[in-house]
């Protein structure tokens, strides 16, 4: 299979904006149907993790030198290893809610949880995600 070079980048900036959407936008809904906020999380990151492989093997590979099942066992290895991170770093978030919040804007203040889904979405996907998935999983 061989790896698509243009746009990469931008595609898959544009498929986890819509990751975005799909993990908090569930999380949300699983928030305010009583869910612990971290259980809806942990949920709403396994859905995301199963749509975003499909959009980032569309959006990196063509063909590749790797078969299938290596990107698919390669690709959950490198989606738990940030699922972990990411739950990992919400819980801490979520467990030391008092202690960050003090610092924030009011607007975040009343929208926490939401801000600090989003910060790490974003952390983890810059520094772990984007960089795994392009230069190991899909090559």
């Amino acid at each position: 299979m061989n790896k698509k070079d243009n746009n990469t980048f931008m595609l898959s900036i544009l498929s986890g904006l819509l990751i975005v959407l799909i993990v908090n936008g569930g999380a949300t809904i699983l928030d305010n149907m009583g869910l612990d906020e971290k259980l809806s999380t942990f949920i709403a990151l396994v859905v995301g993790l199963m749509v975003n492989f499909i959009m980032q093997f569309k959006i990196f590979v063509t063909t590749s030198k790797n078969n299938f099942t290596y990107m698919i066992l390669s690709y959950l290895f490198t989606d738990i290893l940030i699922l972990i991170i990411n739950q990992l770093t919400f819980n801490y978030g979520v467990d030391n809610e008092k202690d960050i919040k003090k610092y924030l804007p009011t607007i975040l203040q009343n929208n926490y949880l939401l801000f600090i889904r989003l910060t790490i979405g974003g952390f983890v996907w810059c520094i772990v995600s984007y960089p795994l998935r392009r230069y190991w999983v899909f090559v």
